[in-house]
C-alpha cells in the first residue's frame, strides 16, 4: 500500500493560488512467492554428502527466504536469504542413518508472506549383511543363486558369528 501526494504547479502562479495538491492512496496486493521446486537424488546410501537444488520465483519480484526441513526432527535451515527470485540455490545434506526421510521446502518474500510446503521423498536403504561361512559354501551359492535367494532371504540382522567374514551389499528392489 502506498499513499501518494502530486503537487501540480502552474508556471505562471508567482503566488502559488492555482496549485492542486492530488492525494491517492495505491494499493498492491502482495502475492506469495511460488511453491518451490526441489531437485536431487531420490535415493541414495548413508554417510554420503548429495546436492540438491532448491528454486522459486516471486510474482511481486521480491527477494526470497527459504525455510528447508532435511526430516522431521531435524533442526533445518531455518529462513536461508535472501535470494533473488527465479535464482536457482544449492544446499548439500549428508543422512546419516538409512530410512525413509521426506525433505519440505518453503518460502517467502521480503515482506513475510509464505509459501506452501513442497516435499521430496528420500530413500537410505538399509544395508544387509550376509554372512559367509567358508570358500566352498560361496561357490555353491554362486552357481545356484535361487538356493542363495533362498536361504538368506529371512532377517539376519539377529545372526551373529564372529568366525564368519562378513559381506556387506545393497537391498535391491
Amino acid at each position: 500500500m502506498y499513499n501518494i501526494t502530486v503537487t501540480t504547479i502552474h508556471p505562471d502562479d508567482e503566488n502559488n493560488d492555482n496549485n492542486v495538491k492530488i492525494k491517492q492512496l495505491i494499493t498492491s496486493e502482495n502475492k506469495p512467492p511460488m511453491k518451490p521446486t526441489i531437485n536431487g537424488p531420490t535415493r541414495g546410501k548413508s554417510g554420503e554428502e548429495y546436492t540438491y537444488t532448491m528454486s522459486t520465483s516471486d510474482p511481486n519480484g521480491d527477494d526470497v527466504y527459504y525455510w528447508i526441513l532435511w526430516y522431521e526432527g531435524c533442526p533445518g535451515i531455518s529462513w536461508d536469504g535472501p535470494h533473488e527470485s527465479g535464482e536457482e540455490i544449492l544446499k548439500k545434506f549428508t543422512y546419516e542413518n538409512d530410512g525413509a526421510y521426506i525433505l519440505k521446502v518453503k518460502s517467502k518474500d521480503i515482506y513475510d508472506v509464505e509459501s506452501d510446503w513442497v516435499t521430496l521423498e528420500i530413500t537410505v536403504p538399509k544395508d544387509k549383511k550376509i554372512y559367509s561361512f567358508s570358500p566352498w559354501i560361496d561357490q555353491i551359492l554362486e552357481r545356484f543363486p535361487i538356493l542363495k535367494q533362498l536361504i538368506f532371504s529371512w532377517d539376519t540382522d539377529n545372526i551373529i558369528d564372529s568366525s564368519s567374514v562378513c559381506i556387506v551389499i545393497k537391498d535391491i528392489e
